[in-house]
């Protein structure tokens, strides 16, 4: 493997960057008005994902991670179908 000064990274201001990504900006939204069809399918799935995420975590936020507020934690207790009796909650 040889070594160029093609090859080396170079040092960026900040100036240069925003060029760069206003360009990338400006062609991938050039390509997304090109092919309508799939700009609309791949924003409907990402909102669908984004939404089903948001839905799930809050669901799962509210009844799992959530502590319980009762008044007296230390009453509650654990009851399974393998458990002849009721444990106490840790």
């Amino acid at each position: 493997m040889t070594n160029s000064a093609n090859d080396a990274p170079r040092p960026m201001n900040l100036a240069g960057w925003l060029d760069t990504v206003l360009r990338d900006l400006k062609y991938t939204f050039r390509m997304l008005a090109r092919t309508p069809g799939f700009t609309a399918v791949a924003v409907l799935t990402l909102a669908l994902g984004i939404g089903a995420n948001t839905a799930i975590f809050t669901l799962l936020d509210q009844v799992l991670l959530r502590l319980l507020t009762v008044q007296a934690p230390q009453q509650l207790v654990k009851s399974s179908p393998k458990c002849s009796a009721a444990t106490p909650l840790p």
